[in-house]
């Protein structure tokens, strides 16, 4: 499925969109989600980007969901 212009995929400009976050907080962290995981340490190492990507993703699809069911259950009451 393509969404853009330029032919980019909705997951790969969700993914663009999380990996820019990251760079804008490892160059100025500051007291968000993203800073979080950027100083967050797993046994005493940093979180690698993917595992960081990983975290963002799953709040994505938290909250999407979230959304859906909420909705899904106002509509159906």
């Amino acid at each position: 499925f393509r969404d853009d212009a330029d032919g980019k995929a909705k997951g790969a400009l969700l993914a663009d969109y999380i990996n820019r976050q990251f760079d804008r907080a490892e160059r100025e962290p500051g007291d968000d989600f993203w800073s979080a995981l950027v100083r967050a340490r797993f046994r005493d190492r940093p979180l690698i980007r993917e595992e960081m990507c990983g975290f963002a993703n799953l709040v994505f699809a938290g909250g999407r969901d979230t959304v859906i069911q909420t909705v899904a259950s106002v509509l159906a009451y």
